[in-house]
């Protein structure tokens, strides 16, 4: 598997939000936003636990692919807190518009959601 490498700054974050993630595993931010505004979506309390900031070029290519592989993502600490009964994401943004991501391990943005 090669994982596609670009630039990026990461932020530690742990801020509490309320995100609503489309139902599904979703390939783009057009899906998405489309799925959560036909079905409601799935609102979640998660801990945001840093965020990627790309540039705008890399950020609108990030959101027409989801399911590629991607360096940023592989060790992004998301998943699923037993204790804390949260879901653990990353915030990927161009600093004008941000998704959040859980990747459940995966080195691609599985499960994508919009900050409420």
């Amino acid at each position: 598997m090669k994982l596609k490498d670009i630039e990026y700054k990461e932020v530690v974050k742990n801020e509490g939000k309320i995100v609503v993630f489309a139902c599904g595993k979703l390939s783009s931010l057009k899906i998405v936003k489309s799925d959560i505004k036909k079905y409601g979506g799935d609102p979640e309390d998660v801990l945001i636990k840093k965020e990627i900031i790309l540039s705008k070029e890399d950020f609108k290519n990030f959101n027409k692919d989801y399911f590629e592989d991607y360096k940023f993502l592989k060790n992004a600490e998301c998943g699923y807190d037993t204790e804390l009964e949260k879901s653990l994401c990353i915030r990927v943004t161009d600093g004008s518009e941000s998704v959040v991501v859980n990747t459940e391990g995966y080195s691609y943005a599985r499960h994508v959601g919009l900050e409420k």
